[in-house]
């Protein structure tokens, strides 16, 4: 556990590093300080960074702050050591889950914002196919284990390990709904969703809204759209660093403005706010699975619990 603990704390400080890094290109320090703080204590991401750190979230968080690191490095001086860190990422990150393989949507739209900057990025494509042919062949050699292993044990390639989607059937309530609605327990991903609106004039604003769009839709419309026992929405959390981009778009705006004596005490309170629920949610007041609006009504900030609020949770469903 304690050797678990540091190896994923060791990937976190790297990914609060280098998304760091990346965010400084486009906002000052305010911004970033605020952003940085708010993505990681507001947010169910403390949860499976520090407590729920068995699971590939925190890992992959790590990996989308490289490829964006790793994307902005080749867009600014090509190299062939870039491309193969962007293909083995995207590799990796699609052996965890092979949903992530949508990483690629980053670096393949980064520097198209514009008519003119989207010219300029596919000369350098074509500039520089050779390491368009290294990244393939990363991100191959890092599935490649992961193939041999199916066909060892399973006699197939590609093994299907269960699931499925209802594509034409979304389900919001992962969003929006009462059992563990990425908006309501956890609002500040719903800020960020508003910066999309703010990043006009952003080289990378074609890569960060396809991106998210896929992503949402792709997460909503699993079938099993509960994801098992969670804080809000977990299958979110490893996409952060990306979201990131608007949200501190979204800041940036704020503190330019008047807007900012009233977005700064909710930041605040909000960041309390998660912080209280993480606590409910590990002594098991907010649960894993039994959750809906009647009892996140009643135990909302509530540091005294009875036992007929919790009659008001939902049915157990497994």
């Amino acid at each position: 556990m304690g050797h678990r603990f540091q190896s994923i704390g060791l990937y976190c400080i790297l990914a609060l590093f280098l998304l760091r890094l990346v965010l400084k290109r486009y906002y000052c320090d305010a911004v970033v300080a605020l952003t940085l703080l708010m993505l990681v204590l507001a947010t169910n991401a403390i949860q499976y960074i520090s407590v729920d750190n068995a699971q590939s979230h925190g890992y992959l968080f790590a990996l989308y702050s490289l490829v964006l690191w790793g994307t902005i490095k080749w867009h600014e001086a090509p190299r062939i050591r870039h491309a193969v860190l962007i293909g083995a990422i995207i590799g990796l990150a699609a052996v965890a889950r092979p949903t992530e393989a949508i990483m690629l949507f980053i670096p393949l739209l980064w520097n198209t914002g514009s008519k003119m900057e989207a010219k300029v990025k596919w000369a350098q494509v074509r500039a520089y196919r050779a390491h368009i042919a290294w990244a393939m062949v990363a991100a191959f050699l890092m599935v490649l284990p992961q193939l041999v292993y199916w066909k060892v044990v399973t006699g197939s390639w590609v093994f299907d390990v269960g699931g499925k989607w209802d594509f034409l059937l979304p389900h919001f309530r992962v969003l929006f709904g009462g059992e563990k609605g990425w908006f309501i327990y956890t609002p500040i991903p719903f800020s960020s969703s508003w910066g999309l609106f703010l990043m006009r004039g952003r080289s990378w604003r074609k890569s960060v809204l396809t991106f998210t769009l896929l992503n949402l839709w792709i997460v909503i419309a699993w079938h099993d759209w509960h994801y098992g026992g969670s804080y809000s929405t977990r299958a979110l959390v490893q996409s952060y660093p990306v979201f990131a981009l608007p949200f501190a778009a979204l800041v940036e705006r704020a503190l330019a403005t008047r807007w900012k004596y009233i977005f700064l005490p909710l930041c605040v309170y909000l960041l309390a706010v998660n912080l209280f629920q993480i606590k409910q949610y590990n002594n098991g007041v907010l649960h894993y699975d039994r959750m809906n609006f009647a009892y996140y009504r009643a135990i909302y900030l509530n540091p005294n619990v009875t036992d007929e609020d919790r009659r008001l949770m939902g049915p157990a469903r497994h």
